[in-house]
């Protein structure tokens, strides 16, 4: 599953090579440490190719348990990458590697990542949310949201230890009323929805692409959950992209520099910048609507549950303003506007849709026509 993301080679590390030899595969004198939150390695040369990952970090027991659930739930699963050796008690997975794949992330960069590509992760949420749920050893994932008390207040240990970035984010949040007001439904709605097995961390750069194939990977988060968390995420990652290239010169020729934070318009103002912005959702609408049209032919879904996906759109654009903050002394101008963005998809979800372009499925039909 390695990506064009990749570090320079280094000798493969003791409990790697303890790993290869348990599952009878040969120790290359070098392999690629590839990005990542896990410590995650490209190893060629060893019989086949394949991608090592030793999950670390908080609730590493939690992901380990719940990829090894994924794989033998999804183990007849062509889009899924093929699970070759599990050791339990280093919370090691082996998968075999898709040769050649580039991270959807990257695509999405390039402007290569097409409705097709949409359409075919699309179809596989769909069949994946109509499918029997995960078994009961899964507890249902909750809300990806922040809790009622975060949203008042933050513990001062946690405070201390953030950015000024987020100590600022954090702020915006919580001193919006009626955002919390939006977020406090959207939870109360989607604990009420019927569970559905969910990727739970469905991001672009969760998606890989080999031979024009998409491959959904990282099912670190997977188990019952709300089927409009995942959907939801896919469309605002689309959302977040857009508004990211409000200043910027893809495609037009104008744009802006940003430096410690500050963004510099050059000839943009509040008029230009919503224009803009409606041109470069515009654009992506395709991408979107490819995904929503591919999603609904395999699963119906209803009035109540596509309010639950804009709003969880609304708040990917949130969250994502929450992990940029981590690493900035000063938020950066763009992100405080998907932000607002992301207020208004949260505050009126059903006319967000419309304009996203996304429909309920038709009444009384088991699948959208």
């Amino acid at each position: 599953m390695a990506t064009t993301a990749e570090r320079p080679t280094q000798s493969p590390p003791g409990w790697l090579r303890d790993v290869l030899a348990r599952a009878s595969l040969r120790v290359p004198p070098r392999v690629t440490r590839l990005q990542g939150r896990n410590e995650s390695y490209l190893v060629e040369g060893a019989g086949r190719s394949v991608v090592v990952k030793r999950l670390v970090g908080p609730a590493s027991a939690d992901r380990f348990a719940r990829s090894v659930a994924h794989a033998a739930y999804a183990a007849h699963d062509p889009g899924v990458p093929e699970l070759v050796h599990v050791d339990e008690p280093l919370r090691v997975l082996v998968f075999g590697n898709l040769v050649g794949a580039v991270s959807g992330n990257a695509l999405l960069v390039q402007e290569r990542f097409t409705p097709q590509l949409c359409a075919q992760v699309g179809l596989a949420l769909g069949r994946l949310h109509s499918a029997p749920p995960a078994g009961s050893e899964l507890p249902r994932r909750a809300a990806a949201l922040p809790t009622e008390r975060m949203l008042r207040a933050l513990p001062l240990e946690a405070v201390n230890a953030m950015t000024a970035g987020e100590v600022d984010a954090w702020r915006l949040i919580q001193s919006d009323e009626s955002l919390l007001g939006y977020v406090g439904r959207l939870r109360e709605h989607s604990a009420a929805a019927e569970p559905v097995s969910i990727h739970g961390d469905l991001r672009i750069d969760q998606v890989l692409v080999a031979d024009e194939a998409a491959y959904l990977v990282d099912w670190e988060e997977f188990g019952p959950g709300d089927p409009a968390y995942d959907t939801g995420s896919w469309v605002g990652e689309w959302v977040y992209r857009a508004v990211l290239d409000i200043p910027t010169a893809r495609g037009d020729g104008v744009g802006t520099d940003e430096s410690h934070g500050v963004l510099e318009h050059r000839g943009l103002d509040a008029d230009e910048i919503v224009r803009r912005g409606v041109a470069k959702l515009d654009a992506l609408s395709p991408q979107i609507v490819a995904f929503w049209d591919a999603y609904r032919a395999e699963r119906a879904v209803d009035a109540d549950e596509l309010a639950r996906v804009t709003g969880y759109a609304g708040w990917h654009l949130l969250d994502r303003l929450l992990a940029l903050a981590h690493s900035k002394a000063v938020l950066p101008g763009v992100p405080r506007a998907a932000a607002g963005v992301g207020k208004r998809l949260l505050a009126n979800p059903a006319g967000a849709a419309e304009a996203l372009g996304l429909r309920p499925s038709a009444p009384g039909t088991g699948v959208a026509a």
